[in-house]
């Protein structure tokens, strides 16, 4: 075999005095590649070869090193040297090992990633496995073409995190949520703020391919739409009258729900909760206050009857309410609690105290502030409230 090589080496060494093109080195390449593949070199032979082919990545061409690129990138003999050299190349070179080099680690290709060069970006939202972490740096990269690549990339797994980010970076723009319709599976809410946010062509699309039907979507729809009003509280918590606006806003749009105030109560929004409890029940703010302060069962079942909610909701509402009275004291020495805090707290508080219902408006209106919030939170809450598992 040494023969074999030497003869190589030699007829193309009198080939390449003749013919100093690139293409006459490429030839070379890969005819070297080609011996290397049949496997039936010693040792030595293949340490020489190598560090043939690797003269080839420093070659003043650069069709001479693309080749080299797309020859040896899958190739059990690409080493991890040569392969950070040739990524670290002009796109045209790197993009091959970029997408297909298994030997270059996660904290290089973040690496490459931060350097900004947005054809290797997108070439990194290519391959099979992607982590976390990489898929971040790729949504953070703001390459919005390297995203929609990435949402593309049905080869690889990425994670609930990762689609949500992506859609809070770039909410309107539907070739990256068009891309996430395509994915063979997307977790439940995804679709759900996939439906709120698409057209309704992307819409109709969406449910065709991941089975969802017409009812499905106008919940899902509605509970995101739930989840984006409760964002904008906070802003305007400080601005009394900006409150009422909106909560008269919701209300005469018929979107001032059951499931959305407790989903605010829940989010520590105590001043929302009110002066949405007392506009549907047709009082004042005042008066619903003192109904409140009362706490007795008659003075409740009286405010949530006039505002059209059924008696078997107190019990959670009055559990988030009290939850969040004891973190109100607690916060008169300490500082506030913050937001992970407060909501285990208040859904611990409820779980305890409504855990064992058989109501079914109960279990809905639980499940559905559940399905919204993260997985730590609920686990958290689950073992402040004794409660083993889900009860819905």
């Amino acid at each position: 075999m040494a023969e074999t090589l030497m003869r190589l080496n030699m007829s193309d060494a009198q080939q390449l005095m003749l013919d100093r093109s690139s293409s006459s080195r490429v030839k070379v390449l890969g005819k070297i590649l080609a011996e290397l593949d049949q496997k039936h070199l010693s040792v030595e032979e293949c340490d020489l070869a190598i560090q043939v082919i690797e003269k080839f990545a420093a070659d003043t061409e650069v069709q001479v090193r693309v080749a080299l690129a797309q020859q040896i990138t899958n190739s059990p003999y690409l080493r991890r040297d040569l392969a950070e050299k040739l990524a670290r190349d002009v796109a045209e070179v790197a993009i091959p090992v970029l997408i297909d080099a298994r030997v270059l680690t996660e904290e290089f290709l973040i690496e490459v990633v931060g350097e900004g060069d947005r054809g290797k970006q997108e070439a990194v939202a290519q391959r099979a496995e992607i982590s976390d972490q990489l898929a971040h740096s790729l949504v953070e990269s703001n390459n919005s073409r390297a995203v929609e690549l990435l949402m593309r990339n049905n080869k690889t797994t990425l994670s609930e995190d990762i689609y949500i980010k992506a859609l809070d970076r770039y909410p309107d723009y539907e070739p990256i949520s068009y891309s996430m319709i395509e994915r063979d599976s997307l977790p439940g809410v995804v679709i759900e703020k996939l439906v709120f946010l698409v057209s309704e062509e992307l819409r109709q699309e969406l449910m065709r391919r991941h089975h969802i039907s017409a009812g499905l979507s106008r919940d899902l729809a509605r509970k995101a739409r739930e989840t984006a009003t409760v964002s904008l509280i906070k802003p305007i918590a400080t601005k009394h009258g900006d409150i009422e606006r909106l909560v008269s806003h919701l209300h005469n749009s018929s979107r001032l729900s059951a499931s959305l105030l407790f989903r605010a109560l829940c989010s520590g929004e105590l001043i929302f909760f009110k002066t949405g409890m007392a506009k549907r029940a047709g009082v004042t703010l005042e008066a619903a206050e003192a109904l409140f302060v009362d706490h007795g069962p008659d003075a409740l079942i009286r405010l949530f009857a006039q505002a059209g909610l059924s008696r078997s909701l107190i019990a959670p509402f009055t559990s988030a309410m009290m939850a969040l009275q004891e973190l109100e004291e607690v916060a008169t020495t300490n500082k506030p609690a913050d937001r992970h805090t407060l909501q285990v707290a208040v859904l611990g508080r409820v779980f305890k105290d409504c855990g064992d219902t058989e109501d079914p408006l109960v279990d809905e209106l639980l499940s559905q502030l559940v399905s919204e919030l993260p997985h730590e939170v609920v686990e958290e809450a689950m073992e402040r409230g004794g409660i083993p598992f889900l009860p819905f």
